[in-house]
């Protein structure tokens, strides 16, 4: 007997139809499904006539009556449909399945390129999240250096002043003919105060440089904080993509379609 039969899963989108044949022996009253024998074989290997001396024994099997080959041929169907399977890979999380006959480690390559994919877009949401964020504690950190040059330069400049213009206050006091206590002590408060002012500058510089460095620091906490999601991310889709499990589809018995059916004699010794 030659049977075709198709698998077909519409979830897993497969459709995969085979040959069967098969041979019978020996025919009893009726088929016993140990007596199905699964051969392959083709129109050459059975004979037109008998071999020389051969031997016959009658079968028990009513095979005038239309009935029995009906029955006979109901039962090897139903045996098929209870016996004959295939084993495909599925992704579940992902929605693959491999395709009959695929190797698995091209079936999981396919998996590989599909995480990638979920994964590429889930970094691209996640960046997105995170530009304003990171824009922002850029524009800070531009700001911050931006008040610290200044403080730097206000601090240069204040330092001249101190030195120049002190100086000067006290040697024209000093020597300038005004000798009077009021007009030195002046000079000297104009002196220290300059001095506060140069102060107050290195003050504002050291501040600004703190602030820098809290805005770097800001910086390299999100900078990891994005890497760690990434790996986290990455990590996800890949456990993702090693999800396989085996799955077996069966047939149904509207599957099936009988090709031929042939009676032979066996000869046996």
């Amino acid at each position: 007997m030659r049977l075709s039969f198709t698998f077909d899963d519409a979830t897993a989108g497969i459709t995969d139809s085979q040959e069967w044949e098969a041979v019978v022996h020996p025919l009893g009253a009726t088929i016993d499904v140990d007596a199905i024998r699964a051969v392959d074989h083709d129109d050459r290997d059975f004979l037109p006539e008998a071999p020389p001396a051969a031997t016959y024994l009658l079968t028990d099997a009513n095979l005038e009556d239309n009935t029995w080959w009906k029955a006979a041929t109901s039962k090897i169907v139903d045996h098929v449909v209870a016996t004959q399977t295939i084993s495909v890979l599925r992704n579940e999380p992902l929605k693959l399945w491999a395709r009959p006959g695929e190797a698995q480690v091209d079936f999981e390559l396919r998996c590989d390129a599909a995480a990638d994919e979920r994964a590429d877009a889930e970094g691209v949401k996640l960046r997105s999240q995170l530009e304003a964020k990171i824009d922002r504690v850029k524009a800070a950190i531009d700001d911050a250096e931006r008040k610290q040059s200044l403080a730097e330069d206000n601090k240069k400049a204040s330092r001249t002043d101190e030195l120049i213009a002190g100086a000067g206050d006290l040697l024209g006091a000093l020597l300038g003919g005004r000798r009077n206590g009021r007009s030195i002590g002046r000079a000297v408060r104009n002196a220290s105060g300059r001095r506060a002012d140069s102060s107050r500058e290195s003050a504002r510089v050291e501040a600004a440089t703190d602030l820098l460095a809290e805005k770097m620091n800001d910086l390299t906490e999100l900078e990891q904080q994005v890497a760690d999601e990434l790996f986290a991310v990455d990590a996800k889709w890949s456990e993702v993509a090693a999800e396989l499990t085996e799955v077996s589809i069966a047939l149904e018995k509207t599957d099936v379609r009988v090709l031929e059916t042939k009676l032979v004699w066996v000869p046996v010794s």
